[in-house]
């Protein structure tokens, strides 16, 4: 079998990504009834382009699918299912086609609704497309015939349908409450969409005078410009004031408004002046506190994030210009009594970072913790499972103080809410399909709400939505619940907990256990991708690792397997080029070594010879490692099992002794196992060597490795164990005196039992004398050339290496007699001291020896 001579991944990658496309090679029927695994992808958004998180997750998805893939129940391969889409972005989308739009001089409003819609559309078609050719490129095994996308006609028709069935049931609804406003993008914004970043603020004192009375009351606010708003002040009830001055008025400065004191448990006495100033349009908390004292809402800042005509002389002023003048004011009519440096933290908008604004809106509205309460028993039950298994914590604390989610926004692109609003009787009537007349009053003046949902809405509904609901589907029937959910812990509550809610609720049917609606068996909840330094790789600090850049440097499964050999789970991975190029650098010692195996002629396939044997039986030790560990989602402990095999065994040491042999007929059908075994975690490298072994079909629909009694071999890994250790001893010895590895040497070998001397003389160049030992181990003495010797500089450094030893080895030992240090102590440290005393003693001791020689 011919092979190129370079490792050059870019030559074939490009070829088996779209080979593995073309063919189907991932495509999965639905059988109902028989064994399968599935998984949706956490469809990125449509507007985005692969990055390395997506890498990333995407990495750890492919490896335990491909594994999957290749997995045999009794005998037969398991039917799976990795189910691809994209997310339509409802904010982020509408943002990029309005700045498109805004270097053509025009705006949304301009064009329309309809025409805008069709504008995005046509964005969608033109750009959105681009992620799903990069993770065809870098070989997601998705079923691509299945390709979803939330605004599919299917999907919509979800959506529609679970809407109306929560409306239905009392659990969706319309009022005003307080929303975060975002004033860029126009819209509400859901608590989750809110970043909080801490900044540096002031916290301004201002005096309110006591109407009819020669009194102040001094109020603090980090904003200023909201006491316009204002339409009381609270005490607490335990304030020494409160009998003095409840029901008294106040002044409220630069207004010509009387405003109440109120006795409220929200003032606390101990904090500052003890007085908290009520604005109840622009705070959640002022919300509360006005609806239980009946207080109006006064809104002096709008949606446009500028002042309103409440706000009297400073309307139209954008919010922060008009905090400076009311400041100035303030301190002009000696209302402002001190300013304190304060630590903020601010609210913005996740996608556009302008600072969000408490506002009273009218919106759609969802009763989450009917919701909330199957989907906590789920979990409690073990129907779901996180791993790791601390995020459990994290879900709980979320869920058991969830609130009503905020489900309508203010845009064009989405889910527009199937409600319609009649100018007649101001009924509402929310429909599957759409409404003609009114179904309270039978009028044709109806208009359909204007606001869209959510996105998380649709995204909540994606494990069942893609597979046919609301139908009764056959692919409902072979795929769900869908086996795992891989994803990161920031959309634990934005998307896993709203998925499990959604489920349960929409799939369970009468008389159905919850662990059959569940969305998923399984969480697994991984880390963020980070700079070498672990810090969170971001364009302004020029960290950013670009996976289509390295990709094409490195070659794809280098990527990979530099993330999955860091990839434990639920860490943060530091991911430098120089893991990528670890990573590279083993594919190119995989195509070596297949260039040197493929050069020999096959022979016989017996296993009779030491190194045969012993590598067959590590073969099994690493197919044991591999799958344990893909079942545990312990994928870097995959990769490093791996590793071991195919490097440190394979290559290093059995390649080295069957340049003697004539017999390749094992190495070969070893090879074959340590494709199939790396081939989850690297794809196009042993696609590729599979098929230049002669085969026609993909190696991802062959069989993986599994444990095989007969390859078991206690003495050949014993006697492979002596050969390796003294082999390394002798390398050792001829590193340490300068001696060239091609000069033969002489010594004796004792050692109890039999020793393969022959392996040991032909890799450590020497001629021994093998006499019978008693003991454990083995002594090697060899004869070295006279003027064989450390230099001087290297008998310096050895003295040195030993004073530093010893001052450790003292300190060790009086740590370890400490009783009361070992009597506190985890055993785990304890043992581990002991060990490393052991260590420094070893070496102690060979530094000695060196030295006497």
């Amino acid at each position: 079998m011919e092979i190129d001579k370079v490792y050059e991944p870019q030559r074939f990658e490009p070829h088996w990504a779209e080979w593995w496309v073309t063919n189907q090679t991932f495509r999965a029927d639905a059988r109902p009834g028989e064994p399968y695994f599935s998984l949706a992808i956490p469809p990125p958004n449509v507007t985005g382009s692969l990055h390395m998180g997506h890498m990333f997750e995407h990495s750890i998805i492919d490896a335990q699918i491909r594994w999957r893939r290749m997995k045999r129940e009794n005998g037969k391969a398991v039917n799976v299912l990795w189910l691809p889409g994209t997310d339509h972005a409802g904010i982020a989308t509408q943002i990029m086609v309005e700045r498109q739009l805004a270097e053509e001089g025009l705006s949304k409003r301009d064009l329309g609704r309809e025409a805008f819609e069709a504008r995005v559309w046509k964005w969608k078609e033109q750009y959105g497309g681009r992620i799903v050719e990069q993770m065809k490129r870098a070989g997601a095994s998705c079923d691509w015939s299945r390709e979803r996308f939330t605004l599919d006609p299917g999907l919509s028709r979800a959506v529609r349908e679970a809407f109306v069935r929560l409306y239905e049931k009392g659990l969706i609804y319309q009022g005003d409450y307080i929303v975060n406003w975002c004033p860029r993008c126009q819209t509400a914004l859901s608590d989750l969409e809110v970043e909080h970043e801490e900044t540096e603020g002031s916290l301004w004192h201002i005096r309110y005078p006591v109407e009819g009375m020669d009194e102040v009351i001094v109020v603090a606010t980090t904003r200023p410009e909201t006491m316009l708003g204002d339409t009381a002040v609270a005490i607490n009830p335990l304030d020494p004031r409160a009998r003095r001055l409840h029901a008294a008025s106040l002044k409220l400065p630069l207004t010509d408004r009387l405003i109440p004191i109120v006795l409220d448990t929200m003032a606390d006495p101990q904090f500052g002046s003890g007085a908290v100033k009520i604005t109840p349009a622009h705070d959640p908390n002022d919300f509360e506190a006005g609806k239980r004292h009946d207080l109006p809402m006064i809104q002096v800042i709008g949606e446009d994030a500028k002042m309103t005509a409440e706000a009297g002389k400073y309307a139209g002023l954008d919010r922060y210009a008009a905090r400076k003048r009311v400041v100035a004011d303030l301190e002009a009519l000696g209302l402002l009594e001190k300013i304190e440096k304060y630590k903020l933290n601010v609210g913005k908008c996740h996608r556009c970072k302008t600072v969000v604004e408490p506002l009273v809106s009218k919106q759609w509205w969802m009763k989450m913790k009917p919701l909330a309460e199957p989907a906590i028993e789920a979990v409690e039950k073990g129907d779901i499972t996180f791993v790791p298994a601390n995020w459990k914590k994290t879900y709980d604390e979320w869920m058991y103080n969830i609130r009503d989610w905020c489900v309508s926004r203010q845009l064009w692109w989405g889910h527009r809410i199937p409600a319609w609003h009649c100018a007649d009787c101001k009924g509402v009537t929310v429909s599957r399909e759409d409404a003609t007349v009114c179904s309270k009053c039978g009028s044709k003046n109806i208009q359909q709400e204007t606001d869209v949902l959510d996105t998380w809405f649709s995204s909540g509904l994606w494990p069942f939505s893609t597979l046919g609901w609301p139908d009764k589907t056959a692919d409902l029937a072979a795929f769900y619940p869908t086996t795992l959910l891989v994803t990161g812990f920031d959309i634990i509550f934005f998307w896993a907990a709203r998925m499990i809610m959604f489920g349960i609720e929409m799939m369970r049917e009468p008389g159905m256990e919850i662990k059959d609606a569940v969305p998923f068996r399984e969480i697994h909840i991984h880390g963020l991708v980070r700079d070498a330094e672990r810090q969170k790789m971001s364009k302004t600090k020029g960290n950013v690792v670009d996976p289509l850049v390295v990709n094409e440097k490195y070659g794809t499964d280098a990527v990979r397997f530099g993330l999955l050999v860091a990839a434990a789970p639920g860490n943060d991975i530091a991911l430098s080029e120089e893991v990528i190029a670890r990573g590279r650098n083993f594919a190119n010692k995989i195509w070596n070594a297949s260039r040197l195996l493929f050069s020999k002629e096959k022979g016989a396939a017996s296993r009779t010879s030491l190194a045969d044997r012993w590598i067959g039986a590590r073969l099994n030790a690493a197919a044991k490692k591999a799958n344990e560990a893909f079942e545990l989602h312990r994928y870097h402990e995959a990769a490093d099992a791996v590793w071991t095999f195919f490097w440190d065994e394979f290559c290093d040491w059995y390649l080295e002794l069957k340049k003697a042999d004539t017999d390749w007929g094992f190495a070969y059908e070893v090879h074959e196992k340590a494709l199939l075994l790396l081939h989850p975690l690297m794809p196009f490298l042993t696609e590729e060597l599979w098929h230049r072994r002669g085969h026609e079909t993909s190696i991802s629909l062959e069989a993986y490795p599994q444990v095989d009694a007969s390859l078991e071999d206690v003495e050949a890994e014993r006697e492979m164990k002596l050969l390796q250790d003294v082999v390394t001893q002798i390398r050792g010895i001829r590193a340490d005196h300068k001696i060239d590895r091609k000069e033969k040497l002489a010594g004796v070998l004792t050692v109890a039992g039999s020793a393969p001397a022959a392996m040991i003389e032909l890799l450590g160049n020497v001629s021994l004398e093998v006499k019978a030992g008693t003991g454990p181990g083995f002594d090697l003495k060899l004869n070295l050339p006279e003027a064989a010797g450390p230099s001087e500089e290297q008998l310096d450094r050895l003295r040195k290496d030993n004073e530093q030893l010893e001052k450790v080895i003292a300190n060790s030992k009086r740590q370890l007699e400490n009783e009361a240090f070992v009597s506190k102590a985890p055993a785990k440290v304890i043992d581990g001291m002991r060990t490393k005393l052991a260590e420094y003693e070893a070496q102690y001791a060979k530094n000695k020896a060196a030295l006497g020689e």
